[in-house]
């Protein structure tokens, strides 16, 4: 862990190298760039990577679409972001590889060489992986900068189990050998707690939650990699918390409507009209918090690791204050060791 040190990054569960990752859709990307951007402000010299994004991140930032997307950009002060293509890696990998330069781009042209990169066993994925490695050095890749802290927004978990397999797929189709020593390299700092750590990140709901255990017992048992935290994303708000007799509002709100023969003016008839839909929509909410609780239950139950809960936030503010609100809810975990109230 470098020197310095911030006030808050995900309690002390952080590391120099952090894996981001959850099932497609969970929002690890925005998680991602909330807390890239929260160490930044902290004062720590912050590198955020993706790989193979959607977008390229710098139009998170308010970049333009037109730039390159392979170089590292300095999107705030104190964080730079990079896009890690997983083909152009390893392309450029094999340029540097090859002696003879002039060969280079009729060797990718070839139909041979597209096959060999279909089939190959992670050959790819471990040249990115490596890629992410030499950001822990003052490498000419990114820039010969020294970084503090690195986020790496990484493969969804459909993906992702493969992902984290390959160093040692390819260290077991190679046992000796330069792709078996970079392999070996990868997994001895991965397998490090002190330098490395993963955070997974879900939704309140059955699909994530349970692909989310699967996935957590996969790195743990099958991978060994140190998985320091899990962090809830979108949880509904506990209305509860806020009315102290909810039910009593809900059935106020819907109480039948008079007899014929009481006399209403139309704007009573609307209002009343109005607050029966309210009540509808409050008790839609807390059903769902009630339901997204138990879930989260079940999550806690079965992962002994600090959990951090993110409440649903609308994005009607500037991109940085909505990563700096999802990022402050994070600074204080739910112990997994503690129930959620039902």
């Amino acid at each position: 862990m470098p020197n310095k040190k911030p006030v808050w990054i995900l309690g002390d569960q952080w590391r120099r190298l952090n894996f981001i990752t959850g099932k497609g859709g969970v929002g690890k990307t925005t998680i991602s760039c909330a807390i890239a951007l929260k160490a930044a402000e902290e004062g720590l010299e912050t590198l955020l990577l993706a790989v193979n994004p959607v977008q390229p991140l710098e139009l998170l930032w308010g970049g333009s679409p037109n730039g390159p997307i392979d170089n590292v950009h300095e999107v705030r002060p104190g964080l730079s972001v990079f896009n890690l293509d997983q083909i152009k890696i390893f392309n450029n990998y094999i340029k540097k590889s090859m002696k003879i330069h002039w060969l280079y781009e009729p060797v990718l042209a070839s139909p041979v060489y597209s096959y060999f990169t279909a089939i190959a066993p992670g050959i790819k994925e471990l040249m990115t992986q490596d890629l992410i490695i030499q950001a822990l050095s003052r490498t000419s890749e990114f820039g010969r900068r020294h970084y503090d802290v690195i986020f790496v927004d990484s493969p969804a978990t459909g993906h992702g189990l493969s992902w984290f397999s390959v160093p040692d797929s390819v260290m077991a189709t190679f046992p000796v050998g330069p792709l078996h020593t970079k392999a070996k390299r990868i997994k001895d700092i991965w397998l490090d707690p002190d330098q490395t750590s993963l955070h997974l990140v879900t939704l309140p709901e059955e699909m994530p939650i349970n692909e989310t255990i699967e996935f957590y017992t996969a790195l743990v048992n099958k991978l060994k990699i140190p998985v320091k935290s899990v962090i809830v994303n979108t949880k509904s708000p506990d209305l509860g918390r806020y009315i102290s007799d909810l039910e009593e509002v809900i059935k106020f709100c819907c109480r039948p409507e008079a007899e014929e023969n009481d006399h209403r003016t139309d704007a009573e008839s609307v209002g009343n009209t109005l607050c029966a839909l309210m009540a509808q929509t409050v008790r839609f909410y807390q059903t769902r918090h009630n339901i997204e609780t138990m879930y989260q239950q079940i999550l806690t139950e079965t992962i002994p690791l600090p959990l951090y809960e993110v409440p649903s936030i609308t994005r009607n503010q500037d991109t940085l204050d909505f990563f700096r609100q999802i990022a402050q809810t994070l600074g204080h975990a739910q112990s997994s060791l503690e129930k959620a109230p039902l």
